[in-house]
């Protein structure tokens, strides 16, 4: 294992995302290229209008270790949800964010609502991290 490849290994361990999510090395595979980024303070002003849905692909440690934004639908499994845990309405802007920008969660799962037929889908690439980074405010589970 290169020392680069157990760095990517260990941060991504750090975030809560699987070593399933690790970079595959070429740049042109990132998932996050896909999708609009947005900023933690613009997914902020968003959430305060109600103009998007911000959705949480972590999973339980992670959010256990660092909250929830506000609001966010937290998905079962970033992998294999179900569209009912997504708002009805095909056309809500939804914000996806994961642990941090070394995290590919959040992208795969806005693939996959963007497959469901979503139509105005972004990612929050600093995820919580980032969020917390920024001073924002999080709800912490139980």
């Amino acid at each position: 294992m290169s020392a680069r490849t157990f760095i990517v290994l260990a941060a991504l361990a750090i975030v809560g995302c699987d070593k399933s999510d690790a970079p595959s090395g070429n740049a042109t595979e990132d998932p996050h290229a896909a999708f609009s980024n947005m900023s933690v303070d613009e997914v902020d002003k968003m959430l305060t209008d109600k103009k998007c849905v911000a959705v949480d692909a972590n999973n339980g440690e992670t959010r256990e270790k660092y909250g929830t934004v506000p609001g966010a639908v937290l998905l079962t499994s970033y992998e294999k949800f179900a569209t009912s845990e997504l708002p009805n309405d095909k056309s809500t802007k939804l914000v996806f964010y994961c642990g941090s920008e070394a995290c590919t969660a959040a992208p795969k799962a806005a693939k996959l609502a963007k497959d469901a037929g979503y139509n105005d889908v972004a990612v929050m690439r600093a995820g919580i991290k980032g969020w917390v980074k920024a001073g924002k405010k999080v709800n912490q589970p139980g």
